[in-house]
């Protein structure tokens, strides 16, 4: 369970602003909380019952397992981080933090006396993403459960809240636990270093950075200056008031020949990978909104120093991203824009993104927009199926439980092929539509390398061959209306307002 992280390598080599390099903090016994941790907390406050930041990392673990070694590995890995030891709560009326001594053991359930036992391990899986952790009272922000289907079928179950992790973190801990079972299988200990920083240690140089923030928040007023909140996305039903966001999400595979070809491009185009799904990711949003300036949600690593490469926490950083088209832009055009604005976001991708909403909000006047509706996360991460001596450990895919966004996609590699991942709100978009969303995403991007010099109007939003995986094959072209010029919000980029 390799770890990587979109953009990561490049945000190394990118110009940034100066600053200080993280160092482990001077009170070792205080625990500050960062500014995301904050924000959580504070959203936790308006929902306490929710479940949206919980992160449901699980695993199948095929062949003969030793519990109690795999446990040992599990109670190791989370006493080393204190990320993942931290417990939030309330301490006059603001957040507070402290450690903990860790998990305090598998809850381990039985399920292979049932007549179907992977349809109870789901339902016991998709019980312990939707229970909600307590950041009130200082409670765990991780907990784990290990299912027995069969003598040597296993399922390991580990929902994480964000405050504690993102997605990166989640495959550094797998990882770890991977390594650390061996060892304790062989009767031994393991052999890990110990960790030079912490995520507190980041929590404390953020509070001593403002400074430095104040002036990236700057940079970004200017970036979105102009821009109009807002995307008309072909909803199936009205947004209300209010909404419980239910999610339901749909993945499909590119295939080996596809990925190659991402590859390829990238390179010819001394551009990454990341830069290229993110474009295929805007085309999508700007076909179907029909506009020629857009922002959309992108996640950064925000890991800027090398030192925090092995660092547990809630680093990621969902950042307004924009994008604009002009007449006759082509996908390398696009890919071109997305790969510079990338590199000019790199620097500032610290800024969390609620400090970017307010100094928005304050320019407004007070008029209090989201800056965007739809996300998208590429991770440079091999999720594939690994092995352990006679164990298989492949990851799973758990329910979304409630949408984070309108839309939200996600890429990741899954050995030799790509796997995309697509959340949608329930309450918004039925099946088919966000079935036709994800096919679209699939052929622009097969189109965009097929034929890069083509303006991103005229590329085809048809199934591509080069889908596999949830029937995307057999499935009929999406029914994508024609509209006539200037209705709804117009396109300038798109002649006759064709799709």
């Amino acid at each position: 369970m390799t770890r990587a992280s979109a953009g990561h390598e490049a945000a190394r080599h990118a110009v940034s602003i100066p600053t200080a390099a993280v160092r482990p903090r001077t009170e070792p016994h205080d625990v500050p909380l960062s500014e995301i941790q904050r924000r959580i907390w504070a959203a936790h406050q308006l929902d306490p019952t929710t479940v949206a930041p919980t992160i449901p990392a699980a695993v199948d673990l095929s062949g003969p397992l030793d519990v109690d070694a795999l446990e040992s590995a599990i109670t190791h890995v989370v006493g080393r981080h204190e990320a993942l030891r931290t417990e939030i709560g309330v301490n006059e009326g603001l957040p507070a933090a402290r450690l903990g001594a860790g998990l305090a053991g598998l809850r381990r359930v039985d399920v292979s006396g049932s007549p179907d036992p992977d349809l109870a391990a789901s339902e016991i899986t998709r019980a312990e993403a939707e229970e909600p952790f307590d950041l009130e009272t200082f409670g765990p922000l991780v907990r784990g459960t290990l299912i027995r289907l069969a003598t040597e079928r296993h399922w390991l179950v580990l929902p994480v809240h964000h405050a504690a992790a993102d997605a990166l973190s989640i495959g550094l801990m797998l990882g770890e636990i991977v390594n650390s079972y061996g060892a304790y299988k062989m009767g031994g200990k393991p052999a890990a270093a110990p960790v030079p920083l912490q995520y507190p240690d980041f929590a404390e140089w953020e509070r001593e950075s403002r400074e430095e923030i104040e002036t990236a928040v700057d940079w970004w007023c200017e970036e979105l200056d102009g821009f109009v909140p807002g995307l008309a996305l072909p909803h199936d039903r009205r947004r209300l008031g209010w909404s419980t966001h239910k999610g339901d999400h749909l993945t499909a595979q590119i295939d080996a020949g596809c990925k190659a070809a991402v590859e390829r491009f990238a390179s010819d185009a001394v551009i990454t990978p990341f830069a290229v799904m993110t474009s295929a990711f805007c085309a999508l949003l700007h076909r179907v909104s029909r506009t020629d300036d857009l922002v959309a949600g992108v996640s950064f690593a925000n890991r800027r120093f090398a030192e925090l490469d092995q660092v547990i926490g809630p680093f990621a950083n969902t950042l307004p991203f924009r994008s604009r088209l002009t007449d006759g832009d082509s996908f390398r055009d696009l890919a071109g824009k997305t790969s510079q604005r990338t590199h000019a976001i790199l620097g500032r991708q610290h800024v969390p993104t609620a400090r970017i909403a307010d100094a928005m909000e304050a320019r407004r006047e007070g008029v209090d927009s989201p800056l965007f509706g739809v996300l998208f996360t590429f991770l440079d991460e091999d999720r594939s199926e690994q092995t352990l001596d006679d164990l298989t450990i492949t990851p799973l895919s758990v329910s979304a439980g409630p949408s984070k966004a309108d839309l939200s996609v996600s890429v990741a590699k899954r050995g030799a092929e790509y796997e995309v991942r697509l959340e949608y709100d329930t309450e918004l978009f039925d099946q088919t539509t966000a079935r036709s969303l994800l096919d679209a995403y699939l052929s622009l991007l097969a189109a965009g390398l097929d034929r890069p010099d083509d303006p991103v109007w005229a590329l085809p939003m048809s199934p591509s061959s080069v889908v596999t995986g949830n029937g995307v094959r057999s499935r009929p072209p999406p029914p994508w209306p024609t509209w006539p010029p200037g209705s709804r919000r117009p396109y300038a980029s798109i002649p006759n307002g064709r799709l």
